[in-house]
């Protein structure tokens, strides 16, 4: 087995990964990553921001537009608190976002020493936020547990995770066994029968409407194919290349139907049932496939919400 740094270690397995592009900034914790960074020059390119918070949405933005994982870099304690606005947006977003961070000395993390950039459980901090987060100890260790935050991120509803690693494991070298891609899970099948059934609500609405989330990266073609063949009005930010305007629609015409992919509604008013008649408001447990496309789209203004946080309601000129 070949002999590697941590920083090292971590790079080689970012690049058996696919990873080509880190945002990030320097600092004393991360000498030894930021090293084996310009190793690697000719093949990993690395971004420098003047933020962390910048580092952390610029990765979220390179996951959002590429559909691949985003990957960020900075500093512990005060440069990985700064990241994790970024973070818990993409948990939101459902966005594949690794952050690599470093950490104090490993000989004093737990000490409450007061040394420069110390928390006292920096994991515990960022586990509040999102589930994988882990420490690698020794470079020996980083191929496996970045294999398994690579899976852990792709594996149903994709989320961030964080790799620390101490500035002198960082620096240690050790004999390390590189660990190539594996396969993401499979993605969980649709219930037919809520397929159908939304089919079939779509076919017959007179003016349907479909609102298409970030989530929904990588099926744009099928998409797509569904507005061609029924002819919906199409709402999206996922396939500005192509965007389609419904002739004729306005908030003075409401929607008879609407089908959401792939996006949290949970912060919009949606109205009555649609074909029963019921009263029944749109919950968490009825955001479905079928439930979505059978509920009439009364008004989504979010009145909690005030100045530039106010979700606006939509427009179909």
């Amino acid at each position: 087995m070949p002999m590697m740094t941590g920083g090292q270690a971590i790079v080689k397995s970012l690049r058996d990964h696919g990873v080509d592009t880190v945002f990030g900034i320097p600092g004393i914790q991360l000498d030894n990553l930021y090293d084996a960074f310009y190793e690697s020059r000719n093949t990993l390119r690395v971004i420098h921001t003047r933020h962390e918070q910048g580092a952390a949405f610029m990765a979220m933005g390179y996951a959002q537009a590429s559909g691949e994982v985003g990957v960020f870099a900075v500093v512990p304690g005060p440069g990985l608190l700064n990241s994790l606005t970024a973070v818990a947006t993409a948990a939101s977003a459902n966005l594949p976002l690794l952050g690599l961070t470093g950490q104090i000395p490993s000989d004093q993390i737990g000490q409450n020493f007061g040394m420069a950039h110390e928390l006292k459980d920096q994991l515990m901090v960022a586990r509040g936020v999102i589930d994988w987060v882990e420490r690698a100890n020794h470079a020996s260790a980083v191929p496996d547990l970045l294999a398994d935050a690579f899976r852990q991120m792709r594996a149903g509803r994709m989320s961030p995770a964080i790799l620390e690693m101490a500035p002198d494991t960082l620096g240690a070298a050790g004999q390390v066994e590189p660990q190539g891609p594996t396969a993401p899970p499979a993605p969980p099948e649709p219930e037919a029968a809520l397929l159908q059934a939304a089919a079939e609500r779509l076919k017959t609405a007179k003016r349907p409407v479909i609102l298409v989330g970030g989530g929904s990266v990588g099926a744009e073609v099928p998409l797509l194919a569904l507005v061609d063949i029924d002819g919906n009005h199409f709402r999206s930010n996922v396939a500005a290349e192509r965007p389609v305007r419904p002739p004729g629609l306005n908030r003075r015409r409401t929607p008879t139907c609407v089908f959401i992919v792939a996006t949290q509604i949970q912060r919009y008013r949606l109205g009555v049932h649609e074909l029963t008649g019921e009263k029944e408001q749109l919950n968490g447990a009825e955001r479905t496939a079928h439930g979505a496309a059978t509920m009439r789209l009364a008004s989504m203004n979010d009145s909690t919400s005030t100045g530039r946080n106010r979700r606006r309601a939509p427009t179909f000129t």
